[in-house]
């Protein structure tokens, strides 16, 4: 079978929605590598937080035994397939990159708006900075990473990214 080149286009394509109390962007479409432990893996941080290497690339827990590896570069093939190696026979590795999107929200009023559509207590006291969560935003699946004290990372599937766009403006309209 002949290699066929994919285009891929970005569902947002820069998109965003600025106000004086919120701002909504999309980010670039990246690496996203879901990796998913096996049961006697052991303490794999190690070995994620050398394959994120760049500090703008980071490891995000996704669940028992699964994090998101977050690039803001896209990663080689050889680069994934060295962590494959690394981690061969402790931890499986899924691409995601091309089925999911990052939306970045930020601001004094972010945990007002996204308190409006899901059911996880934003506080810093209890989600600081670098705290992540898979949860529900409306009826999306989504995963939530605090980045900063007023800024959050939205990562959700790429066929709902547009929904969840038009959802978050809705809900930041009133600081729109």
């Amino acid at each position: 079978m002949p290699d066929i080149a994919l285009k891929t286009r970005p569902v947002l394509d820069n998109r965003s929605a600025v106000g004086d109390l919120i701002r909504l962007q999309s980010l670039p479409e990246e690496t996203i590598l879901l990796v998913i432990a096996s049961a006697d893996a052991g303490d794999l941080s190690a070995i994620l937080a050398k394959a994120a290497g760049q500090e703008s690339n980071a490891v995000r827990a996704a669940g028992p035994g699964q994090w998101l590896l977050v690039t803001t570069s896209a990663l080689s093939a050889q680069a994934i397939d060295d962590l494959g190696a690394a981690l061969s026979g402790k931890a499986a590795i899924v691409d995601q990159s091309h089925g999911r999107v990052r939306i970045l929200i930020e601001g004094e009023a972010v945990e007002a708006v996204l308190a409006k559509g899901m059911p996880v207590d934003l506080a810093p006291s209890n989600f600081p900075v670098g705290k992540s969560v898979t949860t529900m935003i409306g009826h999306l699946s989504t995963h939530v990473t605090r980045m900063q004290d007023n800024a959050f990372e939205i990562i959700v599937t790429r066929s709902f990214a547009e929904t969840l766009w038009e959802d978050l403006v809705t809900m930041a309209g009133e600081y729109l």
